[in-house]
């Protein structure tokens, strides 16, 4: 038996079906499958989410990451790059969300600002 696996012109064949297989898949799994399942153009009007029915937009979205990049560099004197981009674009987000859900609240509850 293991000399039947070890050796011979069809277990030879049978690997390179299996190696060119494997190949063409990562192939097409990796660059032609996501063409297909499409990503969609994001505009300035694009919702990326919503607060109880509220839409965000991309440009409050990009409004928010700006004034966050903005304290970032004046605090450290370069822009944020790497891990500190995608922490303030997180932080963006979750404050939108958060202000949206809190002001939400506060009109359910009546609440107003004064004096």
């Amino acid at each position: 038996m293991l000399k039947f696996l070890r050796g011979g012109r069809r277990t030879a064949a049978i690997w390179w079906l299996v190696i060119f297989g494997t190949a063409v898949t990562f192939i097409i799994g990796f660059s032609v499958a996501p063409n297909l399942v499409g990503g969609r153009q994001v505009g300035e009007n694009t919702h990326l989410g919503s607060v109880n029915g509220e839409p965000i937009t991309q440009a409050q979205l990009q409004q928010s990451y700006q004034q966050l990049a903005q304290s970032y560099v004046a605090q450290y004197k370069t822009d944020p790059h790497g891990r500190e981009e995608s922490a303030l674009r997180e932080q963006a987000w979750s404050q939108l969300v958060t202000e949206r859900a809190i002001l939400h609240e506060a009109k359910r509850r009546g609440l107003t600002a004064a004096d």
